[in-house]
């Protein structure tokens, strides 16, 4: 399967689905294991993942390709329509969040 951008939208309950090793030290869900794979295929793929419920946990680790959105409100739409032309990328927030003039 080929493509651009994957919009991952999560209750952030995946640990329902989590292998045992995970639990257990390792350093990966199933999503990334997942993206990893798709992004092999797909280099210049982005992945907005939107947690719906955020906590302190997410599906994906922000990271090149990687940007995290926790809970929901329209300004969603505006970052997926920013990082599908380029305009966003990983640190997104970090940036915005910086740029504040306090």
């Amino acid at each position: 399967m080929d493509g651009d951008l994957i919009v991952y939208v999560s209750d952030n309950e995946s640990w329902i689905v989590v292998p045992a090793h995970f639990r257990y030290g390792a350093s990966s869900t199933k999503t990334v294991e997942e993206w990893s794979k798709f992004r092999d295929r797909n280099p210049k793929a982005q992945m907005v993942c939107i947690d719906i419920q955020p906590y302190g946990t997410t599906q994906a680790a922000e990271r090149d390709g990687v940007i995290n959105v926790g809970g929901f409100s329209d300004q969603v739409f505006e970052l997926i329509g920013a990082v599908s032309s380029g305009n966003a990328r990983s640190g997104h927030w970090t940036r915005k969040i910086d740029a504040i003039s306090l």
